[in-house]
């Protein structure tokens, strides 16, 4: 038996040899009388609204703000839910919806506790690690979905990305090529998480895309340790980073798509290599279509 993939991340108090307790991001999911709290969080909102008086934001910017943080947090209060993981910000935003409020609304709500968040852990009120989770995810979905080499990963530029257009160039390709790829909604919205906090990293300036926790340095080495971590906590063995662009290749065909798209999207331009990385799943993907195709039922004709 596999273990399960590691919940997502929340926000736990440490107790301290002295002064108060500083709250730090854990997986665990057990329950825990030391969890921080909703209404602990919504004690840091005058803070809050004074750092956005300091940047200059307009008073009705600060007041959409903080009535659409006080209004999540107040919910998590009163739905007992921990406030701090995604999936309960997710839920919020589709009880709101649910409960007949506009979409344009239930997104200016939602980007309010967004910006409340970064705030909370960029000015260290909450002693964190969410860079390392935003990172990791979005350079996941990001192999899953493309399968981008590890090298042309790593090499990736801040801009390199137009995520308005769903596109990512790749400047440093296998022999020296360089193209674009697509990027669906789902990877674009992990690549802004991350740079969410990005922008409050030492080095935000430098124009490599993946940064470290205290530093620059994040290339092949950097990759394949967080990856390997990320496959040990959801139980994976013999992982390798390459065996993305294997599973990327076969997601791709397996859902329909051309053979030619995805040379395009990997950066093949000989068909072997198409075979090479996709020969091992085929028989699958070629059950998958006998079972639509259903071609043992004479009574239909195939097309053509």
């Amino acid at each position: 038996m596999t273990t399960p993939p590691p919940q997502p991340a929340r926000i736990q108090f440490t107790r301290a040899t002295a002064g108060p307790p500083a709250p730090s991001f854990s997986n665990d999911d057990s329950d825990s009388s030391d969890q921080v709290t909703a209404a602990a969080l919504s004690a840091l909102i005058p803070e809050w609204q004074l750092a956005l008086r300091a940047e200059n934001k307009a008073p009705g910017t600060i007041a959409v703000y903080t009535d659409g943080a006080r209004r999540y947090l107040t919910w998590c209060q009163r739905t007992a839910t921990a406030p701090m993981i995604r999936t309960t910000l997710q839920t919020w935003m589709a009880h709101l919806l649910d409960a007949g409020s506009a979409p344009g609304t239930v997104r200016t709500r939602h980007q309010a506790v967004r910006r409340f968040t970064v705030w909370v852990i960029a000015t260290g009120m909450v002693q964190a690690d969410p860079f390392h989770h935003r990172r990791d995810e979005a350079i996941i979905r990001l192999m899953m979905e493309t399968g981008i080499r590890a090298g042309e990963l790593t090499a990736l530029h801040t801009d390199d990305l137009d995520l308005h257009a769903g596109r990512i160039t790749v400047r440093f390709g296998k022999g020296g090529r360089s193209r674009t790829i697509p990027v669906g909604p789902a990877t674009v919205q992990a690549i802004r998480d991350y740079l969410d906090l990005r922008r409050q990293h030492p080095a935000a300036e430098e124009a490599t895309l993946w940064l470290g926790t205290r530093g620059t340095g994040f290339g092949y080495d950097g990759l394949g340790k967080a990856l390997r971590r990320r496959a040990a906590l959801a139980g994976i063995k013999g992982f390798h980073p390459h065996k993305f662009r294997h599973t990327a290749a076969h997601r791709w065909l397996a859902a329909g798509g051309s053979e030619s798209g995805l040379m395009a999207m990997a950066g093949w331009t000989r068909t072997d290599m198409l075979v090479r990385y996709t020969r091992a799943t085929a028989a699958e993907r070629a059950a998958d279509e006998a079972a639509r195709l259903n071609l043992g039922d004479l009574h239909t004709q195939p097309p053509g």
